[in-house]
């Protein structure tokens, strides 16, 4: 099933992409996106068609988007702190926080973004997004580890081959 990814930004821009739905449940809802041009910033580059393996929720502070090669091999990690998640009929949408962070392969991490926020980070959001990263931090090792297994368990089972562009 298809269905649109909608990232609401903080300055209110909004962005659409269409992805997969490739399972929702209570808790979790992932979706795949393929990525059909070259991205390439100071710290990763992705090339047209690789993966996002993107979970999503209801009640965590962030979404992760995992990259992975058309080959399903691991490319990194990217952690966005969200608010407002909601799932409606054929949409997924969320406000993006600004903040991210990248964690790479070997487990070191970026954060980024810093550098836009509208105020310090002790004062944006109440301290919402200051909280969230000392917490995702305190819980790095777990959480990769557990998103690595699903996205493993979700390319073993053929979830790439079910893109069609």
């Amino acid at each position: 099933m298809r269905i649109i990814e909608e990232k609401i930004h903080y300055d209110g821009r909004i962005d659409r992409v269409e992805c997969l739905l490739l399972r929702e449940d209570e808790e979790e809802i992932i979706l795949l996106y393929r990525i059909p041009r070259e991205y390439k910033t100071q710290h990763m580059h992705l090339t047209p068609g690789t993966f996002t393996i993107a979970y999503y929720y209801m009640d965590k502070p962030y979404n992760l988007y995992h990259w992975v090669s058309p080959q399903g091999d691991s490319l990194g990690y990217y952690f966005n702190f969200v608010k407002d998640v909601y799932r409606k009929d054929g949409l997924l949408s969320y406000t993006d926080l600004i903040v991210d962070i990248l964690v790479r392969n070997d487990g070191s991490h970026i954060l980024l973004d810093l550098e836009e926020l509208p105020c310090p980070l002790d004062e944006f959001e109440g301290g919402r997004v200051k909280d969230a990263i000392e917490n995702f931090l305190k819980e790095k090792d777990d959480l990769i580890a557990y998103f690595r297994q699903q996205s493993k368990d979700l390319v073993d089972q053929g979830s790439l081959e079910l893109w069609k562009d």
